[in-house]
């Protein structure tokens, strides 16, 4: 069901009926409801009283504050990542597999976009710093997603990815944060603009 969320087969703001899933997905009313709860506190989901449950949709100020969030986690992991000496491989791995990927391919540019970051967080080593970024890390992907048919991938993407990954082998974590900083106000300025050019055109 959040893989449907995310590929937009269940559209921002459109009603989710529980009597219609356990077909879809082969199981139990009871599990679409435990799933349902799940989806809600990860964020993708909003129940609204007496109306039903509603895929979220995402706006431009949800994007600021997802996005504000994210960069201070993303930052305290590489302040853990530069603070251990070596910055592993994983995370190079995914910054060159993005630097391999057509930007006409959206879905997969972004895939491996969300991996990059994923992997900085998930190589810091904090299974606290994990948990956190899991908090909030459904709605980052929800921010990307919902913008794929109106916002054109960022094309500096990969290179921002491998100066801040430059930064951290420089033993530079103040420069990083810095540069990872900049990744983020440049994303979210996107996301407001495209926000507003599709809404203008509504």
């Amino acid at each position: 069901m959040e893989n449907d969320i995310y590929s937009l087969h269940f559209t921002p703001g459109s009603r989710i009926s529980e009597i219609d899933l356990p077909a879809r997905y082969g199981v139990s009313r009871n599990t679409i409801r435990e799933a349902i709860a799940f989806l809600i506190a990860a964020g993708l989901l909003v129940k609204v009283a007496n109306k039903g449950v509603f895929v979220r949709q995402i706006t431009s100020d949800d994007v600021r504050e997802i996005f504000h969030l994210r960069g201070l986690l993303e930052s305290e992991a590489i302040r853990l990542i530069v603070q251990s000496g070596t910055v592993p491989n994983d995370v190079m791995l995914a910054a060159e597999k993005l630097g391999q990927i057509e930007i006409a391919d959206v879905k997969a540019h972004a895939a491996a976009d969300i991996d990059f970051h994923e992997a900085l967080v998930r190589s810091a080593g904090s299974s606290r710093l994990d948990r956190l970024y899991g908090a909030i890390n459904a709605e980052v992907k929800l921010c990307i997603f919902q913008s794929l048919a109106f916002l054109p991938i960022h094309q500096n993407n990969a290179v921002s990815h491998m100066q801040i990954l430059q930064a951290m082998n420089e033993n530079t974590p103040d420069r990083a944060i810095r540069l990872l900083a900049e990744h983020m106000v440049s994303a979210i300025k996107s996301y407001e603009l495209a926000y507003l050019v599709k809404e203008s055109e509504e």
